[in-house]
């Protein structure tokens, strides 16, 4: 519960769109989930209970009064782990991990079945126009607004 609560205020899920270099068939979705904070020790528990890796982005060296950020980082199959493990007790980013793990799903189901070629499976239009509409779903809830009423 701890982890949801502070995935839900310090974390974030996002959908990271590859394509290849000169390569206008070459389209690849990864869902990505991290936290940051300037408490090393959570980020360090996180890394310990869901894997993944740590990097530090020294603010101090902009702004003496800056502290460091501490920044769990993880990809895919591991994003989604731990994503679906917090998912129950998530609230503002209940919508957007659903989403998230919607779209790893579609992945898995034709990680193998549309391989070097998927410009040639018969369902190919569909399944990457989903994977563009899950993508634009979730940007477009980080952009919502919240009331302050009771």
């Amino acid at each position: 519960k701890y982890a949801a609560g502070l995935f839900d205020g310090e974390g974030y899920v996002r959908i990271a769109k590859v394509t290849k270099r000169g390569s206008k068939n070459y389209i690849a979705w990864q869902v990505i989930a991290g936290i940051g904070m300037t408490h090393a020790p959570v980020i360090e528990a996180w890394q310990r209970e869901f894997g993944a890796s740590i990097s530090v982005n020294d603010h101090s060296k902009r702004n003496i009064k800056h502290r460091p950020q501490f920044c769990w980082k993880a990809s895919s199959q591991l994003a989604c782990g731990m994503l679906r493990r917090v998912l129950p007790y998530l609230i503002v980013k209940r919508e957007e991990v659903e989403l998230a793990l919607e779209l790893q799903a579609s992945i898995d189901t034709y990680k193998f079945k549309l391989g070097n070629r998927f410009w040639k499976h018969k369902d190919n239009a569909a399944i990457f126009a989903r994977r563009a509409s899950i993508a634009a779903q979730i940007c477009s809830l980080k952009h919502r607004k919240f009331s302050l009423s009771r």
